[in-house]
C-alpha cells in the first residue's frame, strides 16, 4: 500500500470479519474433534502424533510465504477470490492484506497444535518404551522396533499403547479415559 493510503473502514471490517470467522470455524473443528468419546480419543491422538512432521512442514511453508518482514512474498498467493465480498470494492493490495491475516492464522492455530503434541509427548519421553511412540513419527514398523528395543512385537504394541493411552489423558483430559 502507498505511504499515507489509509485502508477504507469498510475494507476494514471485512478482513476482520472474514479473519473472525476463519478463526470461529477453526475452532469449532477443533473443539468438534478434541471433544471424542474415550475409544476415539486414542485413535485421534495417533493421527495427532502421525501428522506432527507434515505440520511442522506446513508451518516452515507458511513462515516463507510471509517472509522475514510479515508481509506476503511476491507471487506465493495466486488466490484471493474468497476475500472479495459482494458489493465492496476492495483493491488487490487490501486482499493482499487479508491473505495474509489468514496465513498468520493458520500459521498460529498450526503452531498451537504442534506446541500441545510435543508438550503431550515430553510427559512420556523419559519412558523406556519412548521409541514406539517415536516409531509412529519417524513410519517405523514394529519388527524395527521390536529388533531397535530388543523385545517381541507383542510388547511394542502392548507398551505403545500404554503410553499412547496417557498421551490421550494429557491431550483431551478426562474424556479419555
Amino acid at each position: 500500500m502507498a505511504k499515507g493510503k489509509r485502508i477504507p473502514d469498510a475494507v476494514l471490517a471485512v478482513i476482520e470479519e472474514t479473519a473472525k470467522q476463519t478463526s470461529k470455524q477453526t475452532a469449532q473443528i477443533m473443539y468438534a474433534e478434541r471433544n471424542c468419546i474415550p475409544e476415539n480419543c486414542y485413535k485421534q491422538t495417533i493421527k495427532r502424533i502421525k501428522a506432527l512432521p507434515i505440520l511442522m512442514e506446513r508451518v516452515e511453508y507458511n513462515r516463507a510465504r510471509l517472509g522475514e518482514d510479515g508481509n506476503l512474498m511476491p507471487g506465493k498467493s495466486k488466490s484471493i477470490v474468497r476475500f472479495s465480498a459482494s458489493g465492496v470494492r476492495v483493491d488487490p493490495e487490501e486482499m493482499l492484506e487479508a491473505v495474509r491475516r489468514s496465513v498468520e492464522a493458520h500459521l498460529a492455530a498450526d503452531q498451537e497444535e504442534i506446541d500441545e503434541v510435543t508438550c503431550a509427548l515430553e510427559r512420556v519421553k523419559d519412558d523406556r518404551y519412548y521409541p514406539t511412540v517415536d516409531g509412529l513419527i519417524l513410519n517405523k514398523s514394529d519388527e524395527q522396533l521390536a529388533e531397535e528395543l530388543y523385545c517381541d512385537e507383542s510388547t511394542v504394541r502392548r507398551n505403545r499403547a500404554r503410553l499412547v493411552r496417557r498421551i490421550a489423558v494429557f491431550l483431551y483430559g478426562h474424556v479419555a479415559i
